[in-house]
This record gives C-alpha cells, structure tokens and sequence, in this order.
C-alpha cells in the first residue's frame, strides 16, 4: 500500500509564503486607488480610464478576498491535521503506558487521583497542617519557656493572668530566674507577692475591678504594673495584654492582618534562629504544607495520568501560578477570619480557637461536594474563574502580536 508523505513543515512555510504575497497585492491595490485618486479628472474620462482602472481595483479586491477565503481554509486544514495528528500520538502513548506501568507511575497516578478527585481526604490533611502550623508558636500560646506559661481568664468583668499549672509549693527563686531570664528587668521586680498571685488568683490587668475573693481587687493591681511594663522581653504578652484596653474592632483588624502575614509562604522559611521546639514544629507544618501545595497542582496542572507524561506550556505555567495564588489566599484568608473570631476570646484560647475555626473554614472551602462528577469545591470553582480570566488576557494578547506581526511580514 502506497504512503502519503504530509510536510507539516513545508506546508506551513508555504503558507507563511503565501500570507506575504497577499500583503504584496493588497500593497498594489491600495497603489493603483492612489494612482487613480491622483488622475485628473479630464484625463481619467479618456478611453474609460478611470472606470478601467476603478475595475483593476474592484478584480483585485475581489481576488484578495478568495485568496483570504483560500487561505483560512488552510490554516483551519492545518490546525485539524495538527490537533489530529496530536490525538493520535497521544493515544498510542497511553495504551504504551497502560502496558508498561512501573510502581513508580502506579505510585504517581494514585497521588494524581488523590489531588484530582478526593472529596474529603486531601481537604481534611491541607486543613489539619494549616491548622497545626497556625496554632504551634509558643509566642501566640504566651510561652515564654518550658515551665513559664502564661495564660488569661476573666471574672467578674476583670482580667487576669496567671502562670498555667504553677507548681506548688512555689519554688520562688526559680520562677524568679525564669521571669527574669524570659521577660527582663532585676531580680528584685519579680518579688514574692508578685509570683504567688502569679501562681495562684492571678494579677489584676484590665477591667472594673470590684472584689475577687472578698477582697478589693485593687489589691491585686498593686504590682500589675511591672508585668504590664511594655519593656519586657516577650513582645507578644506585651501585645496582648495591651489589646485588652483597645477596642474590639481594632484587635480584630490586627489579629486578621497577622494571620494574613504569617500564612504567606516565604514566612515558615525565616525566625528559626532562637525558636522555641514548638515554634519550630509549627513552622516545619508550614514549609510541608507549602510544598505540598506546590506539589498538588504541579500534578494537577503538568502530570498527564493517561500517558504518564508531565508536560509544561505556558498557558499551563500561567495555570499553575494561578491555582498557587488561589490555594494560598484561601488558606490564609481562612485563617485571617479565625484570627478575628480567635480575637474574641483571651490568649492563649484565642489563638486555638482562632485557628481551629480558620482550619475549619479552609476545610468548608476546599471539599469537593458541588456539581456533577468529578466534583468540585468552591476553591476550584474560584480557580476556574481566575484561569478563565488570565486566559482571556492571553489570548487577546496573543492576537494582538499577530495582528502586529501581519503588518510588518
């Protein structure tokens, strides 16, 4: 049987041959309506030259358009050869690859199931990360050491503090030594009162005061002060005692914008140096769940199941980036509005609640419970749009450079 042999390649220079030609005639017609515009009138009613010439024109502009017409014809024979002959070679790759499977490509097409079709079990291990990442940070839990834990409570409209499971009886000098050690100042500004409300009914930071205890509360305000004082070493129980004399909606706006800072990716990756073993735990959770962020729609976006292929254009590139984008604002918008429901309620629970509630919603917005099969969660109906979006931009970029490039070849 005999073989026909396409040139894709010479075809398809032929027809770049063939656009230039049509650039020429259409040069020539817009030549001869100058000439004709230029011809003085007396001149052009002489042996019909003008309406000659004015039918020169009208065959020529007549001809560019069949050759328009012969020429969309070719490119769209072109494009279904091509898309033809790319389904064919990909058919023929998948059943190789269906025939010649290792463990390895077993291996990746099971991931690629789980990033593609998994209802509940990817969503509920991004969320779990997310939530272990936010809530592990000795700072946000007011640990300033191993044996020195802080933590607030209120009654009778007053807020206290007070050292979390505070051994008794009191070893004074040792508490002494971590207060001095892990928030500052001499020896002598952590007495022994101080440390035993400290350890035990708590010292007095904000409210109406009243009595605690049948006795005045303003008992208990005597060495407040010195665990309020804004230069100790541990910022972050300086903040939070401090929000609790600021209004609502300002705490709220704060703990929403850092939330929003500590979700960016980058921010796992610095503030090791110093870090307590918890902090450190929490930011291991969040360079893994980056990577698997990054790893999830790398499958999704460049890894073919069917020929077990990963292939990247940049239609897929600019895919990529924006499906990231979309996974890493909703994890930390997610955790922004736990932050804000978080700050309703005094540290350390605030942090836990706020991030156990942003988990939460993370989770809410990532399960695969919406349309047909296979399902898609509200994230992915988002993606879409946003992909929708930046293809649109591509492509009308793409043809404004064509239309470009038909000028000048």
């Amino acid at each position: 049987m005999s073989q026909l042999i396409f040139d894709m390649n010479a075809v398809q220079t032929l027809s770049l041959e063939f656009r230039r030609n049509m650039a020429k005639l259409s040069a020539v017609r817009s030549n001869i309506a100058s000439v004709r515009g230029g011809v003085d009138s007396s001149i052009s009613a002489r042996r019909n030259i003008g309406s000659r010439m004015n039918g020169i024109n009208n065959s020529l502009h007549s001809l560019e358009g069949r050759l328009e017409n012969l020429n969309q014809l070719l490119q769209q024979g072109l494009n279904e050869y091509s898309q033809t002959e790319e389904e064919l070679i990909n058919r023929a790759k998948e059943i190789a690859y269906a025939y010649n499977k290792t463990i390895g490509d077993q291996i990746k097409d099971f991931y690629a199931d789980l990033v593609s079709k998994s209802e509940i079990l990817m969503p509920l291990r991004n969320a779990s990360i997310l939530f272990a990442a936010n809530v592990l940070d000795s700072k946000s839990l007011l640990i300033a050491a191993g044996n020195l834990k802080f933590t607030m409570f209120k009654e009778n409209g007053n807020t206290f503090i007070k050292i979390l499971n505070g051994t008794k009886p009191i070893n004074y000098q040792s508490y002494r030594e971590l207060l001095v050690t892990y928030l500052g100042g001499a020896s002598g500004k952590w007495d022994s009162n101080l440390i035993n409300r400290l350890v035990n009914d708590g010292l007095f930071l904000y409210g109406n005061k009243g009595t605690k205890n049948g006795v005045k509360v303003s008992d208990y305000t005597k060495r407040s002060e010195k665990l309020k004082d804004t230069s100790t070493q541990f910022v972050d129980l300086n903040a939070a005692i401090k929000n609790l004399s600021d209004s609502k909606p300002n705490v709220a706006i704060k703990a929403a914008k850092a939330a929003i800072s500590e979700n960016t990716i980058w921010k796992d990756f610095t503030g090791w140096k110093g870090a307590s073993t918890i902090t450190k735990f929490g930011k291991g959770f969040g360079i893994l769940g980056s990577s698997l962020t990054v790893i999830d729609n790398g499958f999704s976006t460049f890894y073919n199941q069917n020929t077990g292929e990963w292939h990247a254009s940049p239609k897929k590139v600019a895919k990529f980036f924006v499906d990231l984008s979309v996974d890493v604002g909703a994890g930390a918008g997610s955790m922004a509005v736990g932050a804000v429901v978080g700050s309703f309620f005094l540290p350390p629970a605030g942090t836990i609640v706020g991030a156990a509630v942003g988990a939460g919603l993370n989770f809410a917005a990532n399960v695969k419970v919406f349309g047909d099969d296979p399902k898609k969660s509200l994230v992915d109906y988002t993606k879409d749009s946003a992909n929708k979006l930046a293809n649109d931009i591509y492509d009308n970029a793409s043809k404004g450079i064509d239309k470009l490039s038909k000028l000048f070849w």
